[in-house]
């Protein structure tokens, strides 16, 4: 199931768990995709692709289609009516065009080099976020457990009250049962902590902390 944080509210308004209702099965991907590493890498592999377009350009020929129009007014019985139309092409290579290879090659080099770390960054958070989510699954498995236990010790030291009330117990054992629910409270807080921290870490990998809450 989804990750969902289980810290219950607190008295009376006092400090509650702001990321209660935040899902991680709710587009984790999407997440992925807006985190800050990736923008920024993200960002400047836009601006290096159109620096390469721009590189390529420079290397390309330019053609020129010149259309000349010359109307022939002749002399006498030669004289040609009509119009002649001459097609002009100028072909040119730039200046400097093993430079503009040059510069095309290293500008695609960048293009490659920051494609290559945009797929590092985002494998790298991808198991960020992998292994965060398995520690909160863990958590919130120890938490079962631990509320199990706290739900025992409970009821045993409701049943002791009975029978040390009904005379069929005596003191030490009332007291020891009365620990050991004290201690499973605590183990059981101990467990809700440690979820709201394993899930305060997955929203850090997620890097949406400032959305929530």
């Amino acid at each position: 199931g989804g990750v969902r944080a289980v810290l219950p509210e607190a008295p009376d308004g006092k400090l509650q768990w702001p990321y209660a209702e935040f899902d991680t099965e709710v587009g984790v991907q999407n997440y992925l995709k807006q985190h800050p590493k990736a923008l920024a890498i993200k960002a400047k592999l836009a601006e290096a692709e159109n620096k390469y377009r721009l590189a390529v350009n420079e290397t390309r020929p330019e053609l020129d289609v010149e259309f000349k129009v010359a109307r022939d007014l002749g002399d006498g019985i030669e004289r040609l009516s009509g119009t002649d139309t001459m097609v002009g092409l100028t072909f040119e290579l730039p200046l400097g065009q093993r430079a503009a290879k040059a510069k095309q090659r290293q500008r695609q080099s960048q293009v490659r080099a920051l494609e290559h770390e945009l797929r590092s960054v985002e494998d790298q958070l991808r198991r960020d976020i992998d292994m965060a989510t398995l520690a909160v699954e863990t958590s919130k498995e120890l938490l079962s457990v631990s509320e199990a236990r706290a739900d025992m010790a409970e009821a045993l030291f409701q049943q002791e009250q009975v029978r040390f009330g009904a005379g069929v117990s005596d003191l030490f054992v009332l007291i020891n049962r009365e620990s050991a629910y004290f201690q499973a409270q605590l183990d059981l807080l101990a467990s809700q902590l440690d979820v709201a921290k394993r899930e305060l870490n997955l929203l850090a990998s997620l890097a949406v902390l400032d959305q929530l809450g």
